[in-house]
């Protein structure tokens, strides 16, 4: 089981996440990002591996863990999607963080 960090996403014209930006957590820093499709994040979580959002915190100058990322799945047979928890706070969850399609195509 691996944890991994997420910093940044893609969308769509519609503004569905596509693509989200993740990071292995190697305990003493973590590696430089690959770009992952919704349906490969969904397989990593239902393969009992954890992934979370990360952001930089101005303030401290570090990094800061956010909220859990879950697969969510509908009941009409549409392909699974990744959100953010519920309960995460504004600034943490998937619709604040970087949106890289501009940046990194």
């Amino acid at each position: 089981m691996a944890k991994y960090f997420c910093t940044g996403v893609w969308t769509g014209k519609d503004k569905v996440i596509t693509h989200l930006l993740l990071h292995e957590d190697l305990e003493i820093f973590f590696s430089s990002g690959k770009k992952y499709t919704v349906a490969a994040v969904v397989e990593l979580l239902e393969s009992q591996n954890k992934v979370i959002t990360r952001q930089w915190d101005y303030n401290k100058g570090n990094w800061r863990d956010g909220s859990p990322i879950l697969a969510a799945y509908f009941t009409n047979g549409n392909p699974p999607y990744v959100r953010s928890h519920p309960d995460a706070k504004t600034s943490d969850n998937l619709d604040n963080i970087l949106v890289l399609n501009s940046m990194i195509p």
